[in-house]
């Protein structure tokens, strides 16, 4: 098998990356807003395209068209929206190609670890079935931690 990845991260870099998530967890969370799925769904998903467009009709709200718009339109409130959208986009933009790596190199070293795992089941398992001492006991452990741990199906469980 190829071994694709081979991560190891120094304790001087761990205790630097964790007091960075630390940092951002005591200072970006508290003003965040978590969402079910049925309120993203029912959203506007405003990006970078269309804040532009956004900034735009404040201006227009605040200057030009101020007297139609102010009897729908709280300007303040839309200013502070608009600028908290720039802000978390730009906060979003550095974070999300990080957070994006982590899966991704999660994934990778989580499947090479699940594919040498499925090997060494299959290896207990012959040995159970051979009698070597000590492997049945294994294997049904092994076993028992299989069957509970995958969150989706996988579609090559080692053959039981």
């Amino acid at each position: 098998m190829e071994n694709l990845i081979s991560l190891s991260i120094s304790e001087s870099d761990k205790a630097e990356i964790n007091k960075a998530i630390n940092t951002l967890s005591e200072k970006l969370l508290p003003h965040l807003h978590a969402l079910t799925d049925a309120e993203r769904q029912s959203l506007y998903k405003l990006g970078d395209n269309r804040l532009g467009f956004v900034r735009k009709c404040l201006t227009y709200s605040k200057n030009s068209f101020a007297d139609q718009t102010q009897v729908f339109v709280d300007n303040a409130e839309f200013e502070k929206d608009v600028e908290a959208t720039a802000l978390l986009l730009e906060f979003f933009n550095r974070i999300n190609p990080i957070v994006r790596a982590i899966e991704d190199t999660k994934m990778l070293a989580g499947n090479e670890a699940m594919t040498q795992s499925n090997m060494v089941y299959s290896v207990v398992k012959m040995s159970a079935k051979n009698g070597v001492p000590g492997a049945q006991d294994a294997f049904n452990d092994l076993k028992n931690e299989y069957a509970i741990s995958p969150k989706k199906a996988n579609p090559n469980p080692p053959k039981q």
